[in-house]
């Protein structure tokens, strides 16, 4: 993966911002984030095709959750959802939704991909967390990168973008000086991880969920993101 030199500049139709102007720029995670190479990631598929990954902005939200409600309805990773689960997951990923988790002051990294039509085809986000458990020898309560939100779209799913896109987030936790990611994967997503690199630390219920009466089972993933585990 490269970093272009494309600067976002200002437009009058809000299709992109500097980061002093950029609304998620307001806490000092993101800010930080900033001060690596500027504008747009360059990220590819296993085909060789280009994609472009950078902040969220306002404007991708509508795309961005259409993405994310049609995943929950149609994508094999969430098959296994009850339909109270399923329901629960969507409301909770409308545009304003998105843009709630999106702009937190805890992410490490909110990420937006797009193909080469401009069209929104990836969602990432990941935010500052703790360990639930020793694991590795990395003790219960240690502060890691947690992978909250991973969605492509439904057509681009299979050509590897998801794998960049995780890698994409790897890198800029470790950049940050994360030395684990963790990740709550269910259905197939747990396939996905497994072979990533992630390993299996506990399973559990979406305590969220639990405490609403929805029973969700997922498993609690870690990836050490030092040199010598890349």
């Amino acid at each position: 993966m490269t970093w272009s030199k494309e600067q976002h500049q200002e437009d009058p139709e809000n299709k992109g911002v500097t980061p002093d102007a950029h609304p998620f720029f307001e806490s000092s995670l993101l800010t930080d984030l900033a001060a690596l190479p500027p504008g747009v990631i360059e990220i590819q598929d296993k085909y060789g095709v280009i994609y472009e990954a950078s902040f969220v902005e306002t404007s991708d939200v509508a795309e961005i959750s259409a993405i994310v409600q049609r995943n929950f309805d149609e994508a094999p990773s969430y098959l296994n959802l009850t339909t109270e689960a399923r329901e629960k997951y969507k409301a909770a990923n409308t545009p304003e939704g998105i843009l709630e988790t999106s702009s937190d002051p805890d992410n490490v990294a909110s990420l937006v991909v797009r193909d080469k039509d401009g069209q929104v085809v990836g969602y990432r986000v990941v935010r500052k967390g703790i360990l639930r458990n020793d694991w590795r020898g990395f003790s219960a309560g240690s502060e890691v990168a947690e992978g909250k939100r991973m969605h492509i779209a439904r057509g681009f799913d299979g050509r590897g973008l998801g794998t960049a896109l995780l890698r994409l987030s790897e890198e800029i936790a470790r950049d940050k000086g994360y030395e684990v990611m963790v990740v709550n994967a269910s259905g197939d997503s747990y396939h996905f991880f497994i072979r990533a690199g992630y390993e299996v630390i506990a399973h559990e219920d979406n305590p969220i969920l639990a405490a609403k009466g929805v029973k969700a089972n997922r498993t609690y993933l870690g990836r050490q993101l030092t040199e010598d585990s890349r």
